[in-house]
């Protein structure tokens, strides 16, 4: 059977190969390329031609896709110096694309912002030159700026314009030290009786948008949750609901807070100060959420996101955010661990941690909230899922960039400060 799907396959390359309305032609090479199958010199080419005929097309995904297809076919042709040809005009594609967003009647900066990452990141990828990746960079700069802006109001009285400029001034002409402490308690995370009451307040308002079911996709747009009605009769369906809707608006709240308040400030640190990793040593020292022997792999880990460099932070901070919790849950006589009938002890993963009834005792219940939407998903599959994401491989170049990546770093931050206040404060209390 596997030689005749392949055959079939390759039939219906032959009859799609000079229109391809529907994506089939790039998702049936996909799988030709996935096995190992097909003509890489045929493919290449056709992959080029369906590039060019799309270069134009408003969906400026499609002649990303096939500049993309063809580099990898070029890959196994071993054609090293087509495939980077392939892969700077996929660059370019991004680039492009951007580009239109920001110049039309009505800019849009966020969306631009956005793709013009990507673009930067498919240029270091390729190793294009240093000066061309700076000047995309500013531009990014630039769009987040102006995208800001047009997130309009956050409340009757205040814009966004406000939080940004406020977090600059929060670090600025401060020490470093006094300045890392400003920006780890800049703000606090999403209040969950402030989540309540606002979704509670649309569900009211626009009855419609809850009514019906909806489903949450990746990226790839593979299904990876599925949200039932609100008003379903079911009450357990509808507490499912009710709570998936507080885990998309946390989210919500976090990208923005990174925007206005974390990338501002760190940015601003950046500009006036000179860091290493031994800046944060005197943080992560005897602090009661870093275990004896740890302090390495938090140190290199905050100096590397405060660098900008996500994606060292991350696989250092998201592994370390998990022992942290399971640590400091046993040092308050919390069993960590199952006993199985054979006698073997497992320790508990990181989803049955979060929702042991002790966290929301020593962690609080916004935190708790916070670190369930931002590293899990819920039942529903709603949720950032960061912790799991990253642990399965399903993190590429560009999502250690994304705003609940930065998050991560800064709530490690947020956290380490806290309980260092904590231990200080008993500190003084046994003192008296």
């Amino acid at each position: 059977m596997y030689k005749q799907v392949i055959a079939h396959i390759e039939d219906s390359l032959e009859r799609h190969k000079e229109n391809d309305p529907s994506y089939l032609f790039a998702e049936l090479m996909e799988i030709l390329l996935e096995q190992k199958e097909g003509d890489s010199t045929e493919y290449s080419e056709l992959s080029g031609k369906h590039a060019l005929s799309a270069k134009d097309d408003p969906d400026w995904h499609r002649p990303k896709t096939y500049w993309e297809l063809q580099a990898r076919w070029l890959v196994r042709a071993k054609d090293d110096v087509g495939s980077r040809a392939a892969r700077i005009r996929e660059a370019e594609q991004y680039e492009c694309a951007a580009k239109d967003l920001v110049n039309r009647p009505h800019p849009d900066y966020l969306s631009a912002a956005a793709i013009l990452k990507s673009a930067i990141q498919a240029y270091q990828r390729i190793g294009a030159e240093e000066e061309g990746i700076s000047n995309l960079h500013r531009e990014l700069l630039e769009y987040q700026r102006k995208g800001l802006s047009q997130m309009g109001i956050v409340s009757a009285e205040t814009s966004i314009d406000e939080p940004y400029r406020d977090a600059i001034n929060s670090v600025k002409g401060k020490s470093l030290s006094e300045a890392i402490h400003a920006l780890a308690m800049i703000c606090v995370p999403p209040k969950l009786d402030s989540l309540r009451l606002d979704v509670t307040q649309l569900m009211q308002e626009y009855p419609l948008q809850y009514l019906i079911p909806w489903s949450q996709q990746d990226a790839l747009g593979r299904t990876t949750g599925f949200v039932p009605s609100s008003f379903s009769k079911d009450p357990d369906e509808r507490e499912a609901s009710f709570r998936s809707h507080l885990l998309r608006s946390a989210s919500n709240m976090r990208a923005l807070i990174v925007l206005a308040r974390i990338e501002p400030a760190r940015q601003e640190i950046l500009q006036e100060h000179s860091v290493s990793g031994q800046d944060f040593a005197p943080l992560v020292t005897d602090n009661p959420f870093v275990p004896e022997g740890r302090e390495e792999s938090f140190i290199r880990g905050l100096y590397a996101g405060l660098e900008s460099e996500f994606k060292v932070a991350v696989p250092l901070l998201v592994p370390e955010m998990e022992n942290s919790i399971r640590h400091v849950l046993s040092q308050s006589g919390v069993i960590t661990s199952g006993l199985d009938s054979k006698g073997i002890q497992k320790v508990y993963g990181l989803g049955k941690l979060l929702n042991l009834p002790e966290m929301k005792e020593i962690f609080g219940e916004d935190i708790t909230f916070d670190l369930q939407g931002l590293l899990v998903r819920s039942k529903t599959g709603v949720g950032d899922n960061l912790r799991n994401d990253f642990a399965h491989g399903l993190m590429n170049a560009e999502d250690f960039n994304r705003t609940h990546a930065v998050y991560l770093w800064w709530l490690m931050l947020h956290l380490l400060v806290r309980f260092q206040i904590a231990r200080d404060s008993r500190a003084d209390q046994n003192q008296r």
